[in-house]
């Protein structure tokens, strides 16, 4: 899954009191809707990919889910990279599932900013290939964001480890959100996010004029939910509508999250801070640099010694 810190557990379950997931059913052509009938609102769902083999079962997996659904859903599976590996037959077999592959490594925000170009739903969610979606997940979202016409719909958030299901809790109450209420229910960006970004389902329109996911190497789906939720009324559920998996892949678990993860969720914090003022006023705005908070190593050469060798490897590395 994307670069998030969690929120903190709230109860813990045995993967046995769960929902049975029900059995991958046979694949159907899309619905023809008669004139009288209004077509029900098509759901996206974005998926950025390495294929990595690891996580092919998972994204195997993620398809099931998609077939248990009830909804009329679209797959845009974007494959982050030229490389060898490809979809597995069975996704490519379902006309529901489409893949593209970029032909150089983009990063999950840009992969996800690719196939949100592709969209054709009315509603657009994610979903990381290495989790799952729960019994009824897409059907209780898209439910609420009809029946109060807004413009995003979240659920709590699972952790699935060794077996066992965490749910987290949220400061952000079950009910009608007013815009604004994510970002100010974040007090520091050094406290866990109070959403799960993979439980939103977004209004495309919504999500298109935010400008989708930011664009940055991590916590790039906390900028998008504080622009969306900034700009625009949604609703939380009271009911898990996304399962994380915690595996040694993850992108949490690898070398260098952490040190970027101060400055991401800064700018990310900041980003919300600006947003939740109504309009820009016009006045200079301040950004509030704290350069301490990653340490890049640079090449430095001495502008006095441009002219001299140029070539000479001896020179310090400075730390910002």
């Amino acid at each position: 899954m994307g670069g998030v810190s969690r929120p903190r557990a709230l109860e813990a379950h045995s993967e046995s009191d769960l929902p049975m997931q029900r059995p991958h059913r046979a694949l159907r052509p899309a619905a023809v809707h008669c004139s009288s009938q209004p077509a029900r609102p098509l759901v996206s769902v974005l998926t950025p990919t390495r294929l990595l083999p690891q996580r092919i079962d998972f994204l195997q997996q993620l398809h099931t889910d998609l077939c248990a659904s009830e909804v009329d859903w679209e797959w845009i599976v974007a494959v982050d990279g030229e490389h060898d590996r490809r979809v597995p037959p069975a996704l490519l077999a379902d006309e529901r599932v489409h893949s593209f592959q970029i032909g150089q490594p983009v990063g999950t925000a840009s992969a996800r900013n690719l196939a949100l170009g592709m969209a054709r739903g009315v509603y657009v969610t994610s979903a990381d290939d290495d989790d799952h979606l729960p019994i009824g997940s897409l059907e209780c979202r898209l439910t609420a964001a009809a029946a109060n016409g807004v413009g995003w719909v979240a659920g709590r958030l699972a952790h699935l480890r060794d077996g066992e299901v965490v749910v987290y809790a949220s400061p952000v109450p079950a009910g009608p959100s007013p815009a604004g209420s994510v970002w100010r229910a974040w007090a520091c960006p050094c406290l866990d996010f109070p959403i799960g970004p993979t439980t939103m389902l977004i209004e495309a329109g919504l999500l298109r004029s935010v400008g989708g996911w930011q664009g940055l190497p991590q916590a790039e789906d906390l900028g998008m939910v504080l622009a969306v939720t900034g700009r625009a009324a949604g609703m939380m559920l009271d009911q898990v509508v996304y399962t994380y998996r915690a595996h040694p892949e993850q992108m949490t678990t690898q070398v260098g999250f952490a040190d970027l993860e101060p400055l991401v969720r800064h700018i990310t914090y900041e980003r919300g801070r600006l947003l939740s003022a109504a309009s820009w006023t016009g006045q200079p705005t301040s950004w509030p640099v704290q350069r301490t908070m990653v340490r890049l190593e640079v090449d430095h050469v001495d502008a006095h010694e441009t002219n001299k060798d140029l070539n000479r490897s001896d020179e310090p590395a400075r730390q910002l």
